[in-house]
């Protein structure tokens, strides 16, 4: 079990946690098929315009080319063939209007906002894979990272007692601490880059849960 600041800027000392289908005489094959496109149809209107043309796939090749800087590499990682990539890099191209992936002599070199991409784009990811994880948490044999914001007053004297509780009920699990602006708190909890938040911060808003923390003796 370990614990580790950061250097991300302030906060304060409370926990902040994170149309319808009328049926014709068609037959019942047809009007499943009309009700299944009208369902996509009314989806797809609740998006942004660029936004219906992003899916997993996509930001899972986006990520790979950037890691990996090479076409290549990366549809052999994820299993697509040359023509794949390609077209998921168009289609990549065209929401961000943006080159994304320069071609040079050995492999590809990310623009600048290939660059800045990165972070949300991974962040987003794993927002999504979270939703499907539904394993049971079990501290004793947990071996997660938490990431928690808390400022300088709760990485002396609440960090410490949190980690001396964690050792005997939770001994695989690290904390990494970092200090954010409020702006930066609303982003991480959203994102996920940010587990909890210790601090009192109501300009934070409702949107996120808050509970009060039981006195820590020690």
């Amino acid at each position: 079990m370990n614990a580790s600041g950061g250097s991300l800027p302030h906060c304060d000392l409370v926990l902040h946690i994170l149309g319808s289908v009328t049926p014709g005489p068609s037959t019942e094959t047809e009007q499943t098929t009309r009700m299944r496109t009208s369902s996509h149809q009314e989806n797809s209107r609740r998006l942004p315009g660029p936004l219906r043309n992003v899916d997993v796939s996509l930001i899972e090749l986006f990520l790979c080319v950037l890691r990996l800087r090479n076409l290549t590499a990366a549809g052999r990682e994820l299993g697509l063939s040359q023509p794949a990539v390609s077209r998921g890099l168009a289609r990549l191209r065209e929401v961000y209007g943006d080159a994304l992936f320069v071609r040079q002599q050995q492999g590809v070199q990310p623009t600048p906002l290939a660059e800045r991409l990165a972070t949300p784009m991974a962040s987003a990811l794993e927002v999504l894979r979270r939703t499907l994880d539904h394993t049971e948490f079990h501290p004793s044999t947990a071996t997660r990272t938490f990431r928690i914001a808390m400022n300088d007053i709760g990485e002396r004297w609440m960090l410490p007692r949190l980690m001396g509780h964690l050792l005997n009920i939770a001994p695989g699990i690290e904390v990494h601490a970092c200090r954010v602006t409020v702006p930066e708190l609303r982003e991480g909890l959203t994102s996920g880059q940010i587990d909890l938040v210790l601090g009192f911060l109501p300009e934070l808003g409702k949107q996120f849960r808050q509970q009060r923390l039981p006195p820590l003796s020690g």
